[in-house]
């Protein structure tokens, strides 16, 4: 089994990088919490929601990894921005596994974040904000590799 993190600033790119190289994994997403969110009945259901949203998406994983074939690839597509936030569910795979754990950081240049952001451009200042909030994942974090991807865009 293999364990993916693809990780980087809102807009960065992260959705298109597991679409063209992780076609046939089992993908889990935060924006499958973010789906859920859009039919809250009440802001306080929503705000609950985005309360739990870590959780949901940590319980994902673990389903996922316990469910998973032997030659299954398990990716994990969200910000992740804090060590303390990829500690989180680091620990949730190790509970269950001891699979290596690849780790995608997303970090396209300003022009391909511009690119990425194109359609709407104000969203570039959240890629911005989060990529200053961004802290650098290491292989001392529980990562066999890190790898940082100064994602091409291609339309």
């Amino acid at each position: 089994m293999r364990i993916v993190f693809v990780i980087g600033p809102a807009f960065s790119g992260k959705s298109m990088y597991v679409n063209r190289n992780f076609l046939f994994a089992k993908n889990i997403t935060i924006k499958k919490f973010a789906d859920i969110a859009e039919v809250a009945d009440s802001n306080e259901e929503l705000e609950e929601l985005a309360r739990n949203a870590q959780e949901y998406c940590r319980e994902a994983l673990i389903n996922s990894i316990q469910s998973a074939k032997e030659d299954d690839t398990i990716v994990l597509e969200h910000p992740l921005l804090h060590k303390d936030e990829r500690e989180f569910f680091i620990k949730g795979i190790r509970e269950v596994t001891d699979a290596p754990i690849d780790c995608y950081l997303m970090s396209p240049d300003e022009e391909t974040a511009k690119k990425l952001t194109i359609y709407q451009p104000s969203l570039l200042s959240i890629y911005h904000f989060d990529k200053q909030q961004m802290e650098e994942p290491t292989v001392d974090e529980g990562f066999n590799t890190v790898t940082i991807v100064p994602y091409e865009f291609i339309d």
